[in-house]
């Protein structure tokens, strides 16, 4: 049968040398339920109070309490030192202390349980929170839980760590060899301050319950830290070795001092639901993503300074938000693919940079009213997704390759998108386009092929006033001179500036006959009208209502051909939806008979699409039956269908 081996070693030369006091004890005791042994020393010596543990056997618990004659609790006392005997097998400890006691808590020292010789094992271990400190420790192994109610003083170290750590601050944790799992362990730290984890093995959770100014690395190639939680603020330096797949961190670095989070694999996962790092407050410090982010990066404010960089690539559920404030940079080394997302509020007036493709979905959005994207937005190859940004740019846009995607802007381009491939996409501009320096107001393309979809589109959402393309605004097109320089609203080109003019659906600045098939295009089939008109889906609209009352139907039909024929008459009676447009555009005196009218449909309106205007004109003749319009498009019928 196992049983306890336990020496205190008392030694007390300065006893030996000073006058006799009252004779004070330092109790061991064991809480179940013997008494062990007491120690009796001088309260001016320097004693060494030694526990040798010996074989396995019983649960381990015991405190250490000052008493004399008079009084058992004098106050706390102490154990300097804990440590095995060659034959020590696995042990379980518990400290108790004294909650309460006017006395305080007492400091366990050194628990060495890796002598030579030794395979040593604690099963568990826990100490209240009134024992004032514990360390530092050594053992081989620590296959149960271990709670620490205070601190784990100076170095704490192990080959091997199976169960789980909780205590209120450590000053370094050691795991020299890698840990047994799954499941792995678990560390929870109360109270982080400045110092060191080192772990060399894969982890579950390490916790930090308040702030971080020291370090935690989790060495080599193969090993994981599933969780890691900091509660406040990270101004210290976190280093996984290889994967992260879930961080809670209240900060990321302060203002004044810099904190680190480097994982050199991947982090998050993909989900469902899809994990990764959370920021509570904001980042000041450093993130750096050795491949992908696979999950999410939510940053709450990027402040000046900060930098965020993701090795290779983002997930295809992969996606990072945040504020942005001055001066931050942002790295994706490699691709954005369809799926994933960025989503940014505030100025950009630092660096956004994507090392490959960008498939997926940018979204920079207005935070405060003079927000804008002043700095550089950078993608190295193609854009094939979307880039929507809600605020003027009046600094850079490039792209290294082709657009073959949208790049929308709500606001105003006074400085520079640069494409250096073809434009096969659409560059969409809903306010002014002009140059705001000497080396503003230019888009810049590679190429660009008129008979495919792309476009750029200048007020792009319907003619607004005040909303103009600057005549010293460019569109240039060409890798070496010479090049081809648009100032202007060119539509054979597929450069738009949207017109003021309703009815002008083909968008040249004039009504005419060859509006007539666009318009019946737009009023009828609006995929139809995008596809062929790619850059005057967003106007089509403002175009087509012809009388303004905020719908597209049939009755704009009628309003057109009025337009058409007898522009007179149609300012006479709905000059009010062109205000602001000058004179009036468009040819004059078509003749507006009925026949005349029929021809003019059977002439421009393409084969598929008459059938729309023959049950359009039946329409109008049944809605303004008895009247002098409905017979005018009775007539119209008739002679369509004859």
């Amino acid at each position: 049968m196992y049983r306890w081996r336990l020496v205190l070693v008392w030694v007390s030369v300065a006893a030996l040398c000073l006058p006799a006091l009252a004779e004070v004890e330092n109790e061991i005791k064991q809480h179940n339920p013997d008494l062990i042994r007491g120690v009796h020393w001088d309260l001016f010596g320097d004693a060494e109070i030694r526990i040798f543990l010996g074989l396995q056997g019983e649960t381990f618990e015991f405190e250490a309490v000052l008493k004399d004659a008079n009084n058992p609790y004098l106050g706390p006392g102490r154990i300097d030192y804990m440590t095995a005997v060659a034959d020590a097998g696995p042990v379980t400890l518990t400290v108790v202390g004294h909650d309460g006691h006017p006395w305080g808590a007492y400091t366990i020292g050194s628990i060495n349980l890796s002598a030579a010789g030794v395979d040593s094992e604690i099963t568990a271990l826990r100490t209240q929170s009134s024992i004032a400190s514990l360390g530092p420790i050594l053992v081989d192994r620590i296959s149960g839980s271990f709670y620490v109610g205070n601190l784990i003083n100076n170095d704490f170290q192990m080959e091997t760590l199976a169960g789980d750590i909780d205590c209120l601050g450590m000053r370094n944790l050691t795991v020299s060899a890698s840990t047994l799992g799954p499941p792995y362990p678990s560390i929870t730290v109360r109270d982080g301050y400045g110092w060191t984890i080192d772990i060399t093995g894969s982890m579950h959770k390490i916790g930090i319950s308040t702030a971080l100014s020291g370090t935690i690395e989790i060495r080599g190639a193969e090993h994981d830290l599933d969780e890691l939680s900091v509660g406040e603020v990270l101004s210290g330096t976190v280093h996984v070795g290889r994967d992260l797949k879930q961080a809670s961190i209240g900060a990321l670095g302060a203002a004044d001092v810099g904190g680190t989070l480097g994982v050199d694999r991947d982090l998050g996962t993909p989900g469902p639901p899809s994990t990764g790092l959370t920021l509570s407050c904001c980042i000041h410090g450093m993130l750096n993503i050795g491949r992908d982010l696979i999950g999410f990066a939510k940053l709450n404010a990027i402040y000046g300074g900060a930098s965020v960089n993701v090795g290779r690539d983002l997930g295809v559920a992969g996606y990072i938000e945040g504020f942005l404030q001055d001066g931050m940079t942002i790295a994706i080394g490699g691709n954005v693919p369809a799926g994933a997302k960025v989503w940014l509020k505030g100025k950009l007036a630092g660096e956004f940079t994507i090392g490959g493709d960008m498939a997926g979905l940018i979204e920079l959005w207005k935070f405060q009213g003079q927000d804008t994207l002043g700095g550089t937005l950078a993608i190295g190859q193609g854009l094939s997704g979307t880039l929507d940004i809600e605020y003027p740019v009046t600094g850079t846009i490039q792209v290294g390759g082709t657009v073959a995607g949208q790049l929308n802007l709500a606001a105003s381009l006074s400085g520079v998108i640069d494409v250096a491939g073809l434009l096969a996409g659409g560059i969409r501009i809903n306010q002014s386009f002009y140059p705001a320096g000497p080396n503003g107001g230019r888009i810049l393309l590679g190429a660009l092929d008129a008979q495919t979809s792309d476009f750029v589109s200048v007020d792009n959402d319907g003619w607004h006033l005040g909303h103009e393309w600057d005549p010293n605004a460019y569109v240039r097109i060409g890798t070496q001179e010479p090049y081809q320089y648009f100032y202007g609203n060119t539509p054979d080109q597929h450069l738009y500036h949207i017109t003021c003019r309703r009815g002008d659906c083909n968008n040249d600045d004039t009504i005419n006959n060859f509006d007539i098939d666009p318009f019946v295009l737009a009023l009828t089939n609006e995929p139809g009208y995008a596809l062929a008109y790619p850059g005057l889906s967003s106007s089509r609209w403002y175009h087509t209502d012809m009388n303004c009352d905020g719908f597209v139907n049939n009755f704009d039909l009628d309003v057109f051909i009025l337009r058409l024929t007898d522009p007179e008459e149609y300012y006479r009676l709905y000059g009010h939806c062109e205000l602001g447009c000058g004179e009036p555009g468009g040819e004059r005196g078509q003749g507006g008979a009925p026949e005349q009218v029929a021809a003019l449909y059977q002439q421009y309106v393409v084969p598929e699409r008459l059938p729309h205007v023959i049950d359009a004109a039946e329409f109008l003749a049944t809605a303004y039956k008895g009247t002098q319009r409905g017979k005018f498009w009775t007539d119209v019928h008739a002679a369509l269908v004859k």
